[in-house]
């Protein structure tokens, strides 16, 4: 039998579930910087519509093009010139393929209104960005991370026999950084002693720093050099994979990695470098403005970074990655193994968590129909205590379960990677129907089958690997 490398994020007896903070629009800002975006925004809230049109499509095509903000205004500009049918599809796009605070959510419904409406007496478009955001440098943040707080769902924990975090919850901002802070982080690949310059003043004298391949490892002394660069290795193997595989763009500038030991060394460098305050129970976060990792490792398995790389390259091209495939993806290779040349996920502790609520488990057709809010569990609930409403954490870990092993189901039948580029290269302008049932129809049109039958075939396949496989 074969011997195979295995990544894990930490031994398996140690169970965790997927955190996504989100606190703003993950807009890094070698993006929020761009004076092409800046010209963009002046002709856009001048009215200059069928101008700016064409070059908000072109801008869209760039690295980190994908963005709300950049749809908002094609959407704004569409209904605008006489396109109504195609402005709305955009902004139904932008509601169930984007994170969005309150605000922006309110932005973007009400331009669907309006837009939905007959005549041309229509009111300003409202700033995106200058009404969702408090301060430029307050809350420019978005974060992703593994770990979470410990379930408030006792079920939950009995099935996976340990503690458990599954909640998806929005890190606290505690100190204001300027958008150009985060900018002086970001280095070419040819600028590799500044970078690791910047890198050992950000993180101090109790960390080492050396460069491997398009990353910058700083170690707080938890691993020898040598061991740290073998991280660094792992990690551009991953790079190298995703590339190859998906066709993710390959990072052009450095990426940071803070290895540390300790829940107080991250919320250290959580407040010091981010101004934020993540869960005293994650074990890692990727912050995309200055295009950083944070991860605590107890050995030199990284299946957490491997986790956190991919939120992080993913956004270059694909910034409108529906919920289900992008959790899903960066969750699969959290627990992976080598297979040639090849990289692939294993089943995992997600596994349990699947099995024990399979009952509830939102079907194949509802998982890709889901936006951000329902597919973690985020949806205002009528309750009656009077507050707003509150997080299903039940409903969030089966989610993500159900992706995870979609993904899984995916690979094994060697259709993720077309499942993956159908959706990558799906045109918003080609769109006849809403896109929760375009989604549908494309992962219909791409298994070669209808979701119904699809769905059964994942069931059948899931329970015969609960029997033999299911960690």
């Amino acid at each position: 039998m074969a011997t195979h490398r295995r990544f894990a994020a930490m031994p398996i007896t140690i169970l965790f579930i997927l955190l996504s903070i989100s606190i703003h629009l993950s807009l890094p800002p070698i993006i929020r910087a761009d004076e092409r975006l800046s010209d963009l925004r002046v002709a856009f809230y001048n009215g200059r519509y069928a101008e700016v049109l064409i070059r908000l499509y072109d801008y869209r095509e760039q690295p980190y093009g994908k963005q709300a903000e950049v749809d908002y205004m094609i959407g704004t500009c569409l209904c605008r010139t006489g396109s109504r049918d195609k402005a709305r599809r955009r902004f139904e796009w932008i509601l169930i393929r984007y994170r969005l605070d309150p605000a922006q959510r309110n932005i973007i419904e009400q331009a669907l209104r309006q837009c939905s409406v007959g005549g041309q007496s229509r009111p300003a478009p409202a700033p995106f960005r200058e009404s969702t955001v408090t301060s430029a440098s307050e809350r420019n943040v978005g974060v992703s991370g593994k770990g979470g707080t410990i379930t408030r769902d006792e079920s939950i924990t009995a099935v996976t026999e340990s503690i458990v975090a599954v909640t998806s919850e929005t890190a606290e901002v505690v100190r204001g950084i300027a958008p150009e802070e985060f900018e002086s982080r970001l280095f070419n690949l040819s600028e590799r002693d500044k970078a690791i310059q910047r890198v050992t003043t950000l993180a101090g004298p109790n960390y080492q720093v050396q460069s491997v391949g398009p990353f910058i490892i700083a170690n707080s002394r938890s691993w020898s050099t040598k061991q740290a660069f073998t991280i660094g290795r792992g990690l551009e193997s991953y790079a190298s994979f995703y590339a190859a595989e998906f066709d993710i763009p390959m990072p052009t500038k450095f990426i940071t990695v803070y290895i540390v030991s300790d829940d107080y060394e991250m919320q250290r460098l959580a407040r010091t470098l981010h101004g934020i305050r993540v869960s005293r129970s994650s074990i890692g976060y990727s912050f995309p403005s200055d295009l950083s990792m944070v991860g605590i490792l107890d050995s030199t398995q990284f299946g957490t970074l491997a986790h956190e790389l991919f939120h992080l390259m993913v956004r270059n091209d694909f910034g409108d990655i529906p919920p289900w495939l992008e959790e899903g993806m960066a969750s699969l290779y959290e627990v992976s193994e080598r297979r040639g040349n090849s990289i692939a996920g294993l089943p995992n502790w997600r596994g349990k968590i699947l099995a024990k609520f399979w009952l509830a488990r939102p079907s194949i057709e509802q998982l890709v129909k889901m936006d951000w809010r329902s597919f973690d569990g985020t949806e205002l609930l009528d309750i009656s205590d009077g507050t707003e409403g509150r997080q299903n954490f039940r409903r969030q870990a089966i989610n993500h379960a159900t992706a995870r092993y979609l993904m899984l189901y995916l690979q094994e039948k060697m259709k993720l990677v077309d499942v993956y580029k159908a959706f990558r290269h799906q045109s918003i302008d080609d769109l006849k129907d809403i896109p929760e049932q375009e989604a549908a129809r494309l992962l219909s049109s791409v298994v070669q089958k209808p979701l119904s039958e699809f769905d059964r075939d994942f069931e059948r396949w899931f329970l015969n690997l609960r029997h033999s496989q299911v960690n």
